[in-house]
């Protein structure tokens, strides 16, 4: 039948073959999607979006990818199969990961997602940014910090402001800011030590897969760029506005603490042998984990066989939690300590 395709920019650089499989994979689903819709009886569902593993194979599949990790032996074979149908030569790269620790922890995932929750991000010389997201726009401040430099001011200004370009980069890619984003660097005298900041920042940038635009220093030594926006920042993803200062600051939604809450618990696993937990939590977040997200805590007591039991605290900060271990056997809930306390 007659029909028409688009051809968007991330077909940059790829090959015919490369291309002609993406249509082939599309052209087969819409068939399927129309066969299923042909017989069905209204309302049924005839397609969903991929599951999480998949659209995250999809968007960022490329040549540059040295491997592909996954735990878990079916979503393994999901992403086998689906890279067979559209990326078949990334198949060799793809790895079954069955180690103790998980890929977050052995990679620093975790460390790295804890630091862009957080407004100040260290440089190596020891000066900072900081990133504050606002309604209308993404401001980032550099400063020097405890960066006192070894020669002039200018010189200590410009190193600043180099380490600044550079992680700004990275952290506008890692954050995933959108929208309007304007870097306030510190002032420089000379036109070329500006120019070289410039190019540090474009080519930090040259590494997203989102496109943005740069504009150069204003007059008042402020770099604005504007960068697609794809999908919510990070940010948005994992915290939601506090209510105890009406939404001025934001703390961990109850997702990411439940999220938070089965690392740690499966990270400490091998002392929990014949131990009872109990969970003390803000009664806010223990009714939405409760509602939204019981199925993290029934994967807890069913994969490490524990009695894990729950309580309201409101002692306990939103966002946060608390784990007590204690001996099964024991009727004593003073015998229990401690393990963590989320934030």
């Amino acid at each position: 039948m007659p029909g028409g395709i688009i051809v968007r920019t991330a077909a940059i650089g790829r090959d015919f073959e490369a291309l002609r499989r993406d249509l082939d994979h599309l052209t087969g689903l819409w068939d399927d999607v129309r066969q299923v819709a042909d017989g069905a009886a209204t309302p049924t569902l005839v397609h969903q979006e991929l599951e999480p593993e998949l659209r995250a194979v999809r968007d960022v599949r490329d040549e540059s990818l040295e491997a592909i990790r996954v735990t878990g032996a079916e979503a393994y074979r999901r992403i086998d199969i689906y890279l067979e149908k559209i990326e078949p030569e990334l198949r060799k790269r793809l790895r079954l990961d069955e180690g103790e620790a998980s890929l977050f922890e052995r990679y620093g995932v975790e460390r790295e997602i804890e630091a862009a929750l957080r407004p100040r991000v260290w440089l190596e010389s020891g000066g900072f940014i900081v990133v504050s997201p606002t309604e209308a726009l993404v401001a980032i401040d550099v400063n020097t910090g405890r960066f006192v430099g070894a020669g002039s001011l200018e010189e200590t200004v410009v190193q600043t402001n180099l380490e600044a370009a550079s992680e700004s980069a990275r952290q506008i890619r890692l954050r995933n800011l959108g929208g309007i984003i304007v870097i306030d660097f510190i002032d420089m005298a000379k036109a070329e030590n500006r120019q070289r900041v410039m190019e540090t920042l474009q080519r930090g940038l040259e590494e997203d897969r989102a496109r943005s635009q740069v504009l150069g220093f204003s007059d008042f030594g402020l770099v604005q760029i504007t960068r697609k926006r794809s999908r919510p920042s990070l940010e948005l993803l994992l915290t939601e506005p506090c209510t105890c200062c009406s939404g001025r600051g934001r703390i961990r939604s109850a997702a990411a603490t439940a999220l938070e809450l089965r690392r740690e618990v499966k990270r400490r696993s091998t002392r929990f042998c014949g131990r009872r937990l109990r969970l003390r939590l803000h009664p806010e977040t223990l009714q939405t984990i409760e509602a939204e997200q019981r199925q993290v805590l029934e994967e807890l007591r069913e994969d490490l066989a524990l009695e894990l039991q729950m309580e309201a605290d409101p002692a306990i900060r939103r966002g946060g939690f608390e784990l007590l271990e204690e001996d099964a056997d024991s009727a004593d809930p003073g015998q229990a300590s401690p393990l963590r306390h989320g934030s």
